[in-house]
């Protein structure tokens, strides 16, 4: 794989992606502080949940944008054949089967320190858990969904990008 094409597709995923997740962080801060049911101890710890969220899913995009062997275990290129006359019409770029495993794992991780991060805030694991387990619930729906999106795209940006399309086998 070219790495050079990853880079120009990160360039223009990387404002969709900070668009993206300030939009959505600053919505879920204003669900957050508009909910009067929870005390505002209990608020401004969701949104310190949501900000420090935030940040990983920005410092994980970089990492990944960074690595070219991460992209390379994320990312495979498919040919497509016509099945009678055998001749390539189209390659492009798909996600590796691993990788939604990989994404369950890392935040199946990520929705446990979540949980046990609200130990702090009420110093009894079984309450933190039975209080707090919907909104990381939440929190490993959004990362799970968010991830996939930026990973689909950054694939079909890369499938379209003309460079791609010129280094691609012809025959």
């Amino acid at each position: 794989m070219n790495f050079q094409i990853f880079q120009k597709a990160n360039k223009k995923l990387v404002l969709w992606t900070g668009a993206t997740g300030l939009f959505f962080l600053l919505v879920s801060l204003i669900i957050v502080f508009l909910l009067s049911a929870l005390g505002i101890r209990i608020r401004l710890s969701l949104a310190i949940q949501l900000c420090i969220n935030a940040l990983l899913v920005w410092l994980t995009f970089i990492l990944i944008n960074k690595l070219p062997s991460l992209n390379s275990v994320i990312f495979k290129i498919a040919t497509f054949r016509h099945p009678k006359t055998k001749k390539i019409f189209q390659n492009k770029v798909i996600l590796n089967n691993w990788l939604y495993l990989y994404c369950f794992i890392f935040f199946t991780l990520i929705w446990l320190a979540e949980v046990m991060s609200f130990y702090f805030w009420t110093h009894n694991w079984y309450q933190a858990f039975h209080d707090y387990w919907w909104f990381c619930l939440i929190l490993f729906i959004y990362n799970y969904c968010f991830y996939l999106l930026f990973f689909k795209i950054k694939a079909y940006l890369i499938s379209n990008d003309s460079a791609f399309k010129k280094q691609a086998p012809k025959n």
